[in-house]
């Protein structure tokens, strides 16, 4: 059987490389080395990746089909508004930059340059994220990998974890005392982990004592009240709550005024000085500080960040939990804030 001759000589040299690809293939093993892939398969990958990311996108028209998909998702306006502006103002003057085509450090370097703050950069690396993720699950797809995994999208941290501030148990029982008619609303965020804003937020409806099931012993979040607007359902939380709760008439608001006051309220309670962790002088009140001493110590008594995940709406996700609120507080201190009684 004959076989066709190759086109080009069958010489040594044809299957030697130049000294320029020998460098090119040692920094590529290099940094393949551990993955288990090989060059042959890496450059498969990235290919497949490449192919996938073919669609050239300006990120001007990006940000508009993003935020379309927002408003059609039902986002509330004011969310909506968030991301339009955010984004606006982190890529201003370079609208027919092709999104699929912006680099990690390119990012990162806008990222630094759009605020002087680190709690508006961390904003603005959040509504990124969001824009990434949109793209990344379009089909066809915009971009071929998230670039903002890993990026800063919080302000409080110490070293490389969340600086997680809670309250003290003393302290917990003295904003309970003297609560008055807003103790059933700081009962729902203390020991079941809800936020201002799913209690009284703005620009949308209050939660109601009929989504409080004294009988049953369950909670209901409705979607609308919801921060992931994603109804949830607590059940199984630890008795405090129920102890605490002063019911009224099934149609009546739990809290007797808007988010704001409800933290105005609490805060006013209680000295700053006493919170666990250091407090800035400008935020006398870090943001969510009840609903992070329910994990704190829902996580410490009961070692499950699963169930506590659940119960805050996380989507079943325990890492942060476990990350973040893992070894805060100790059980017997937890055994007493689950203790607490009027």
């Amino acid at each position: 059987m004959l076989y066709p001759q190759p086109e080009w000589p069958m010489t040594r040299s044809n299957f030697l490389l130049s000294p320029e690809q020998r460098a090119d293939a040692r920094a590529a093993l290099i940094r393949l080395a551990g993955s288990s892939m090989g060059l042959e398969e890496a450059a498969i990958r990235a290919l497949a990746a490449h192919r996938k990311a073919a669609v050239a996108v300006p990120i001007g028209d990006a940000i508009s089909r993003f935020v379309r998909s927002r408003i059609a998702d039902q986002c509330r306006a004011r969310t909506v508004e968030w991301y339009e502006d955010r984004l606006a103002r982190m890529f201003a003057g370079r609208p027919d930059v092709i999104i699929g085509r912006i680099g990690r450090t390119e990012l990162r370097q806008w990222i630094s340059e759009s605020a002087a703050t680190e709690s508006t950069r961390a904003a603005n690396a959040r509504a990124c994220r969001a824009l990434w993720r949109w793209a990344l699950a379009q089909d066809p797809q915009l971009v071929a990998e998230d670039i903002t995994a890993g990026l800063r999208t919080t302000t409080l941290r110490n070293g490389d974890h969340l600086l997680i501030q809670y309250l003290l148990v003393d302290d917990c029982k003295r904003i309970l005392d003297g609560a008055g008619n807003y103790r059933s609303a700081f009962a729902l965020m203390l020991f079941a982990g809800l936020r201002p804003s799913e209690i009284s937020g703005d620009g949308k409806p209050w939660l109601r004592w009929e989504h409080v099931q004294m009988k049953e012993k369950l909670i209901r979040v409705p979607a609308e009240i919801a921060k992931t607007r994603r109804a949830r359902i607590l059940e199984g939380l630890p008795p405090a709550v129920w102890r605490w709760l002063q019911p009224g008439a099934p149609a009546a608001n739990i809290a007797p005024a808007h988010a704001e006051d409800l933290t105005r309220r609490a805060a006013g309670l209680l000295n700053p000085d006493k919170m666990s962790g250091k407090v800035s002088g400008s935020h006398p009140w870090p943001h969510d500080a009840m609903r992070h001493t329910f994990a704190t110590y829902a996580v410490a008594l009961l070692a499950d960040s699963a169930q506590v995940a659940l119960w805050m709406g996380h989507e079943g996700n325990p890492t942060m939990l476990h990350v973040h609120y893992r070894g805060l507080a100790r059980k017997a201190d937890a055994v007493r804030f689950w203790a607490l009684k009027p």
